[in-house]
């Protein structure tokens, strides 16, 4: 004799879309690809080089004032002495940010 359980069986619930689930993502964390200030951030290691990269991020672009922080007290000396070349960089890279400036706090 075949027992029969109470529980209702449940239909197999649709799976996440990958391009939803990474649109949620990228929201959350105030992302928009489409901008230039979020291009700068995920181009950060080829505009800074690959030693500057592994030890600071691009924070924000703000008012002409690029915003970098850095894990390193004496890499963040280099970043401040080296400033003029990478705001060339990142106006040939994207003009229309106009940085003028670039600050680096430590963490």
């Amino acid at each position: 004799m075949k027992v029969k359980d109470n529980y209702n069986r449940l239909a197999p619930e649709d799976p996440v879309k990958s391009n939803s689930y990474f649109d949620q993502v990228l929201k959350r964390h105030h992302i928009d690809l489409d901008s230039s200030e979020s291009q700068i951030k995920l181009t950060w290691s080829l505009i800074a080089g690959e030693t500057f990269a592994s030890v600071s991020e691009c924070e924000k672009v703000s008012n002409g004032t690029l915003y970098i922080k850095c894990k390193n007290p004496s890499y963040a000396a280099s970043l401040r002495m080296s400033s003029r070349e990478l705001i060339k960089k990142v106006n040939s890279v994207f003009p229309d940010l106009k940085v003028t400036k670039i600050r680096v706090r430590i963490c």
